[in-house]
């Protein structure tokens, strides 16, 4: 489960952060939390690495604890996206590149339930879902040139959940961001990443 960044912006926040205390919150309610904790994403620093035109990132998508009100709030059992080797976090991680970069991503499921993964693909043949099955312990790979401007996103979810459905669900995930950027110079900007 993965419930939207609203949460995370305010939109309901627990007994320690509504009474200004420092006290940490009763969590006991809620079911233990994996022992992997998500830190926020202030989405400043590009996934992977780019190296003569192709961005390779490499994902892993698994359980984590997540703590939308604060380190003192209640810790949340999610599903989230890492790169490999890293600590996960919220959103997950930002793929940045400019026009013509060549992405060669890579998504591995530690989970222990199928998922799909959705919007890792070129964006210029309109608004296509092109979405892939990843199965526990399996990985899956995508390779694509990113040809459309703009700031797109990817996702994933259980099979039974279509890319139709908008309710959060108990086993909903929200979207990590990627943008393509055109090949003139920019200023460095952050992506703000948000789910409804």
């Amino acid at each position: 489960m993965l419930l939207p960044l609203l949460v995370a912006l305010g939109a309901v926040s627990s007994p320690a952060s509504a009474g200004g205390t420092s006290s940490p919150a009763d969590c006991t309610h809620l079911p233990p939390p994996p022992v992997t904790g998500a830190t926020p994403n202030d989405n400043r620093t590009r996934a992977g690495v780019l190296r003569d035109g192709v961005l390779t990132v490499r994902l892993v998508a698994r359980r984590v604890a997540w703590r939308p009100d604060g380190p003192s709030g209640c810790a949340l059992s999610v599903n989230g996206f890492a790169e490999e080797g890293k600590t996960p976090t919220v959103p997950g991680p930002l793929v940045r590149v400019t026009t013509g970069t060549r992405v060669h991503a890579t998504v591995r499921n530690a989970l222990p339930t199928p998922l799909w993964v959705r919007g890792l693909h070129d964006r210029s043949a309109g608004l296509s879902i092109d979405s892939v099955e990843v199965m526990p312990g399996g990985t899956r790979e995508f390779d694509f040139v990113a040809s459309a401007p703009g700031g797109w996103f990817y996702w994933a979810g259980l099979p039974a959940r279509t890319a139709r459905r908008r309710t959060p669900t108990a086993s909903s995930w929200v979207r990590w961001s990627w943008t393509v950027r055109p090949r003139k110079p920019q200023r460095q900007r952050r992506t703000t990443a948000f789910s409804c």
